[in-house]
């Protein structure tokens, strides 16, 4: 029974902190925050870089000022494969910051972040209790 309160222990604590650590650096919220009170606005393709996870460089214009993003195709816009420099695609702001935006709907972005810290979240810890148990960590001593 000790073993089992140590590894739900070990697991609720590996889970925590790799759900804090996956927050960090997959950050859903400012996508969120887009989600709920972006501003739809025209971008325009300035480069494509396929051999850099397919990232598409943007513009668009807020208030006379422009600014830059950088996105991926889909969501509302082309796929990759069919954008291209000059083109005009789909980009929402934050009113209260304009030079944080998303290419396409920021929908996809907050659901696709949130995933990633779903599995890292359950993935990892039990890589670990896994490895700690194969090294006799949770075995009873003898």
């Amino acid at each position: 029974m000790h073993r089992f309160v140590a590894v739900g222990i070990t697991w609720l604590v590996l889970l925590a902190g790799t759900a804090i650590v996956g927050v960090l650096l997959f950050n859903p919220f400012p996508a969120s925050r887009l989600d709920k009170a972006g501003i739809r606005a025209e971008g325009h393709v300035t480069a494509i870089e396929p051999t850099n996870h397919q990232i598409v460089r943007y513009s668009y214009i807020v208030g006379g000022k422009e600014y830059m993003g950088v996105g991926h195709g889909g969501h509302g816009n082309p796929r990759f494969e069919d954008i291209r420099v000059g083109q005009s695609v789909l980009v929402f702001y934050d009113p209260e910051n304009p030079q944080l935006s998303s290419m396409g709907s920021p929908n996809a972005q907050v659901f696709g972040n949130l995933w990633v810290v779903v599995i890292m979240s359950l993935t990892i810890p039990v890589s670990i209790i896994a490895s700690l148990y194969r090294m006799g960590f949770f075995r009873r001593k003898t």
